[in-house]
């Protein structure tokens, strides 16, 4: 059986680019409570993680962050400003992760290694980003999202649609212009989990997707994948609210933001007693020569 790489979005609920145009612009949130509920959770069933985290986290949560990577956790970078690739360019995205190394770097002693676009905005258009990054020094990326939703379903996300048509589904070298497999290439990716069984996908990780599909029928197809390969599994806090602000927006929109959330703490609990979760950074680690010293994961 693979292993699940175990990822965290660590946002506030109202940095969604799909609740922004409807906010009064005053919202606050703790993320406290939540990581020390899950950290709990962690160490009981001895599981790692990674956590990427934003740039507004980042400034408000300091013990919060702290705590995380004593735990033995991995702290990654989420953005800035939490806006996608698909509104930055170069300078700019080169600019925002030496800014969120630094931050980091003084939080933990320790320069992180990973990033994720917000909104799993890489693909073929944002494609530079790869080489922002290597050129970083990060040794790894976990943006890019293996499947391609079309735009007729969704007409309302039209500027927020992400995903790609390529079939690459597990960790690989990535090539830094076309997004192909690249055995050269010093930058890793880690594609979101999705099934995938000839021409058929389906997303199989966190967010809408665990909290949307049938559980019966979401653990049946996570164990299939994982007999043959390993999945990245992301999750946001507001994933498992209790009670999210009520705040005035398209349906469709309120819909993915707050259905069924109560259920998510049992289905990270199955999936941790189940499988065993790890990393992105232990992965990375275990499988290259250059390990880092005294560095202890739980």
């Amino acid at each position: 059986m693979h292993q699940i790489f175990l990822t965290f979005d660590l946002e506030y609920w109202f940095e969604s680019l799909s609740t922004q145009k409807y906010l009064h612009g005053d919202e606050q949130e703790s993320l406290a409570f939540f990581i020390k509920k899950l950290l709990n959770l962690l160490v009981e069933k001895n599981a790692s993680a990674v956590f990427f985290v934003t740039g507004k986290v980042l400034e408000q949560e300091l013990e919060t962050i702290r705590q995380i990577y004593l735990a033995g956790h991995e702290i990654a970078i989420h953005s800035l400003d939490h806006q996608p690739l698909w509104q930055k360019n170069k300078k700019t995205f080169a600019t925002e992760i030496k800014v969120m190394k630094e931050k980091i770097f003084e939080l933990t002693g320790k320069n992180p290694i990973g990033h994720r676009a917000v909104n799993f905005s890489l693909d073929q258009s944002t494609a530079w980003a790869l080489k922002v990054l290597s050129d970083s020094g990060l040794k790894y990326d976990s943006s890019l999202f293996p499947f391609h939703f079309p735009l007729f379903l969704l007409p309302m996300f039209k500027k927020q649609l992400y995903g790609s048509k390529l079939n690459n589904f597990v960790p690989y070298n990535i090539n830094l212009k076309n997004l192909s497999v690249d055995k050269n290439s010093v930058l890793k990716e880690f594609p979101i989990s999705v099934f995938h069984f000839g021409k058929i996908k389906l997303p199989l990780t966190g967010g809408i997707y665990i909290r949307l599909i049938p559980w019966f029928v979401f653990k049946t197809l996570l164990k299939i994948k994982l007999r043959r390969e390993p999945a990245c599994i992301h999750f946001h806090p507001f994933d498992f609210a209790k009670c999210l602000p009520n705040i005035k927006m398209p349906w469709p929109k309120k819909f993915i933001k707050y259905f069924n959330t109560k259920n998510t703490w049992k289905k990270l609990e199955y999936i941790l007693n189940k499988y065993q979760c790890i990393s992105a950074e232990k992965y990375y680690y275990e499988n290259t020569l250059n390990q880092p010293a005294n560095r202890k994961y739980y």
